[in-house]
């Protein structure tokens, strides 16, 4: 099954790099519009439900996972923080399309993010060899 695939530490540091870089486009992009950006809360809304993953994962596995520690201690109170703030504000998308749109990109944004690390890893693990070899 492919949740039990073990990944590299330089696979695993890759997919937290670009998933926080999506996170910060989103939150660039929240800046920007006060907030209310169909893209920074559907981000907001499947980032919460993704450290929800990680936990249940964990469950599950019985034993740690990766992200059994980031999800409680970053992920989930950052959501929640950001998603009470943009209530306080008047400005929360508390909406189907909202809900529907983060939890239905989940995968495709994880599967994305796991491709491209594995893309990179395997790049960079080549670039390494060929300058192994050529020393």
């Amino acid at each position: 099954m492919w949740l039990r695939q073990e990944v590299s530490e330089a696979h695993a540091r890759t997919a937290i790099v670009l998933m926080g870089a999506l996170i910060l486009a989103a939150s660039a992009r929240g800046a920007r519009t006060g907030g209310r950006s169909p893209f920074l809360q559907s981000t907001l809304f499947g980032f919460g439900v993704h450290g929800v993953g990680h936990l249940a994962l964990t469950a599950l596995h019985r034993g740690y996972t990766p992200g059994a520690a980031t999800a409680p201690a970053i992920v989930l109170p950052y959501s929640l923080w950001a998603w009470r703030r943009l209530g306080r504000a008047g400005v929360r998308r508390d909406d189907t399309r909202t809900w529907v749109g983060g939890a239905a990109l989940l995968p495709l944004t994880l599967g994305g993010v796991h491709g491209a690390a594995h893309l990179l890893t395997r790049w960079a693990a080549k670039r390494r060899a060929a300058r192994t070899s050529a020393a």
